[in-house]
């Protein structure tokens, strides 16, 4: 019998075809088996685009899913759902939310890219607004909390947070947050940049670290020792 599962990813439907460019979501089950089409719409909105994601991340010990359906320069819409039963998602009632302010319940983040939880809290990476929101999940009522952290790009750049992990230090629980650094064209990038954010105070670990430009991905091992970064 499968198993809940949210491995899943955002594929591209007909990419092609100029009269079927929707995204959707699709799930690998316990068994291995793909369930194509998990997620077509969220709250009877079908996907506007074909960028559908998935952002996957522990309430407490149940692992829900956020799924973002980004409509470039219009607004993203995104929701939480439960993959509680292989091959079948549910919209979290009442937990879904759109850049636009159509809902009453806003997160203040347009392009959901990364999460990191610890207890009931959830931190969400923007990428278009380069900031780190706080959202409370007690009672999985998802409430926004704060704009927890908010980049400062590289002289003449626009900064665009892409990946997040957790890292513990002397005790301390910190995010580590990589961010790039565009001229505005999606074309000259400068240095991306990583920062350790205390889960404590929000206070930086130390200055932030240079690397290489248009870095994409970021893993913290399990030992806390090493970041690998992907550029």
């Amino acid at each position: 019998m499968a198993n809940p599962s949210v491995l899943a990813t955002g594929v591209m439907n007909d990419y092609n075809v100029s009269s079927n460019q929707n995204g959707a979501i699709s799930q690998v089950d316990s068994t291995g088996a793909v369930h194509a089409g998990v997620v077509t719409e969220i709250n009877n909105d079908k996907f506007t685009s074909h960028d559908a994601r998935v952002l996957n991340f522990l309430n407490n010990s149940a692992y829900k899913a956020l799924v973002v359906d980004y409509y470039y320069s219009v607004k993203s819409v995104y929701g939480v759902f439960d993959p509680t039963v292989a091959g079948t998602w549910t919209l979290n009632p009442n937990k879904y939310f759109s850049s636009d302010n159509t809902t009453s319940n806003i997160w203040h983040t347009s392009n959901p890219y990364s999460i990191v939880t610890k207890g009931n809290d959830m931190y969400i990476m923007g990428y278009d607004q380069n900031t780190i929101v706080k959202i409370d999940m007690t009672n999985s009522n998802y409430t926004y909390t704060s704009t927890f952290y908010t980049y400062t790009p590289l002289t003449g750049k626009t900064g665009h947070g892409v990946d997040m992990d957790k890292v513990t230090i002397d005790g301390t629980d910190y995010i580590a947050a990589l961010f790039i650094n565009d001229d505005g064209s999606y074309a000259n990038y400068g240095d991306s940049q990583l920062v350790l954010i205390s889960l404590v105070d929000g206070s930086l670990y130390d200055d932030p670290i240079n690397l290489n430009a248009n870095a994409n991905s970021l893993n913290i091992d399990a030992n806390g020792q090493y970041a690998y970064v992907t550029s």
